[in-house]
């Protein structure tokens, strides 16, 4: 199975399917910014397939959640819509906590 080939559920509504497809004739422009670079909607497109192929391949399934472990950076938002593409709960964490906490979120 390829990138390509990841299509989001059949959900009534999906964001991320939604963002895509609002912006497929955008894929030049610039869609996030960071201060290592900026990211295409061309771009992001794949990375949130990429993204949501993973995250089926590790065997989640839709609606089980997934913890947004990282810092502020144009990956976060790639993380987060890969993850609602594929048709999991992102949670967004704090870097802060313990493995504790994350545990007990999950």
């Amino acid at each position: 199975m390829s990138i390509e080939d990841i299509e989001a559920p059949g959900d009534p509504f999906n964001f991320a399917r939604h963002l895509i497809e609002r912006n497929a004739g955008r894929a030049e422009k610039t869609a996030f910014m960071d201060d290592y670079g900026s990211l295409s909607y061309g771009a992001l497109e794949q990375r949130i397939r990429r993204v949501a192929a993973g995250l089926r391949h590790l065997g989640l399934r839709r609606e089980e959640r997934v913890l947004l472990l990282m810092q502020d950076c144009a990956d976060w938002p790639v993380s987060f819509l890969g993850a609602m593409y594929a048709g999991v709960v992102p949670v967004a964490v704090n870097t802060l906590l313990t493995a504790d906490d994350y545990a007990y979120m999950l």
